[in-house]
């Protein structure tokens, strides 16, 4: 059997193969350009995802845990609170007893006037007491007056907001401090602190 040698190709035929050829390697460098396109269109798309936004700041914020909220009657005011209102505002919750017994009276009394000084040299924070449900009415209405006590009084008369923060009590007793960020999440709790202390916590939520 005869084998035919391969004719060779005219300039012609060669012109038109290169020209497949660079046509080829124009749509392989097309799409690695688009490919990379893409991806650097994409980065900042996956970073806005991978950052938390406020809204799962507030729920996952650096705090310890979300403070519980609560409303109550203000003992002094006679108005009704909530702890949510003050959201977006620092937060002193102060756990206290007062009239139950001569020393507590005396370190409650000390935290208070505290925080009265603390009141006067700064502004940005908001402080709330929350007193245990023995403690008389009258006593603390009397107290807040002749003290010039001007911040929120809740009597818990039923324990339930004390219940809620239990565990911080229990380690500190009277008084507990909660401080509580903007997000209303816990950032950091004690007992008595004096105002420059006071001061210093406050200054990192």
């Amino acid at each position: 059997m005869e084998i035919k040698e391969a004719e060779p190709k005219s300039d012609e035929a060669l012109t038109q193969l290169g020209i497949e050829i660079q046509k080829e390697h124009k749509k392989r460098r097309n799409s690695i350009i688009i490919f990379f396109v893409v991806m650097i269109m994409l980065v900042p798309i996956a970073y806005a995802i991978a950052l938390p936004n406020e809204a799962a700041l507030e729920k996952e914020d650096l705090g310890i845990a979300s403070a519980s909220d609560f409303s109550a009657v203000d003992v002094v005011t006679g108005e009704t609170i909530s702890l949510s209102q003050f959201k977006g505002s620092k937060i002193l919750l102060n756990f206290v007893n007062y009239g139950c017994n001569q020393r507590t009276n005396q370190i409650v009394s000390a935290q208070l006037l505290d925080i009265k000084s603390l009141i006067e040299q700064r502004d940005d924070f908001i402080p709330v007491s929350v007193f245990c449900g023995c403690c008389p009415v009258d006593t603390l209405r009397d107290f807040a007056t002749e003290n010039e006590l001007s911040w929120s009084w809740i009597l818990d008369t039923d324990n339930s907001i004390v219940q809620n923060y239990l565990e911080y009590i229990q380690t500190y007793g009277y008084p507990t401090l909660v401080f509580i960020n903007k997000y209303q999440n816990i950032e950091e709790f004690s007992g008595y602190c004096d105002t420059p202390t006071l001061s210093d916590k406050l200054d990192k939520l």
